[in-house]
Order: C-alpha cells, then structure tokens, then sequence
C-alpha cells in the first residue's frame, strides 16, 4: 500500500504553464485515468499524478486529524488506575511516587515528539501551500484540485471519493493541509 497525490486542473486550464509550475516545485505531471475519480470531476478535467518518485508515502498532506495534542483527562484516568493496580500489587508509596515520575517524564518526552513532527509537519505543508497559491495566483488555472489516496494497487483501481470540498485560497493554511481527510477531492480556488 502507498500514498500518491493525485491533482486536477480544469479543461480550460493552461497546461504548459501549469506544467512549469509543478516542475518548479518539484511535482510530477503525468495525466492519468482513474474512472472512480472522474466521476466527480467536471467533464473534461484533467487528472494528474503529481507523484515523481516511486510514490508519496511520508506525504505531510492529510497525515495529522488535528488531535496531536494529549488528552490530560485520559492521561490522569490512565495514571489513577495504574496507581491502583500497583497498590493492589503491594508496592510502597516511595515505588509509586518514582513510578508516577518516571510516568510524567516520559509523557513529557511523547508530548514533545509529537509537537517537534507537528512542527516538522506544517514546515513541510508550506511547500504544498506555495505551490497551490503560486499555480491559482499565476493565473495559468483557475482552480486546482488535490486528492490523497492510499493506494493498495495500481492507480486506476477503484477508489471510494468520500467528497469533494472547495477551499478558498485566503482560507488555506499549512495547519489546513496537514488536517485534510484522505479521498476528499479538495478543489482550492482564488
């Protein structure tokens, strides 16, 4: 199973500037067919593999829900009966205070892996963003469309599209890219 980024430009779109401006920005632009996927799609549009390589596993877009940060409720809940169970086993208060240490340092440590690739995440989108604003802004298009699927066969094997949504460009974020569901065309316009 692998990630490809697949996007889709309108009929009317200008593909030799269009294609210039994925080759800027490091971005493959081979046109596909993928019947599952057309039938969302306006007649005509183009339907393009932004994928240069052997495919987009790793991709930053659609790889956090937005929940990254720790649930303290759930975390205190988890300790209180942890707390519990070690007293059942007999341990001593001196045992369960040094537990409850090593516990909350550890969790500091999680919590900090998780904000750095949070971090490390919308860095990264910020290329993503720079590109959908550069093609929409160049005028060569008048909207693009990206699509994150996890393949597991080939690229016109049938896909579930869950929806298609259109995102203004003043609204785009790097926060936004790297929340995007997988199999949600998302149509990005000025």
């Amino acid at each position: 199973m692998c990630h490809f980024i697949t996007a889709t430009l309108p009929k009317d779109a200008d593909l030799k500037s269009s294609k210039e401006i994925f080759k800027l920005h490091h971005l493959g632009f081979k046109e596909i067919e993928n019947t599952s996927v057309r039938e969302h799609l306006e007649k005509d549009d183009f339907y393009i593999l932004t994928t240069k390589g052997m495919c987009d596993c790793g991709t930053v877009l659609a790889s956090q829900d937005g929940g990254y940060q720790s649930d303290d409720s759930n975390s205190q809940k988890y300790k209180d009966r942890e707390v519990e169970k070690l007293k059942k086993k007999g341990w001593s208060d001196t045992k369960i205070r040094r537990w409850l240490n090593e516990f909350e340092i550890n969790a500091e440590k999680g919590q900090r892996e998780e904000e750095q690739s949070h971090q490390y995440s919308l860095t990264r989108s910020e290329d993503w963003l720079n590109f959908i604003q550069e093609i929409i802004n160049s005028k060569s298009t008048k909207r693009i469309g990206i699509l994150v699927h996890n393949y597991s066969g080939g690229l016109d094997n049938r896909i579930k599209i869950l929806g298609k949504e259109t995102i203004k460009l003043k609204n785009l974020t790097p926060q936004f890219l790297v929340e995007m569901s997988e199999d949600v065309i998302y149509d990005f316009v000025l």
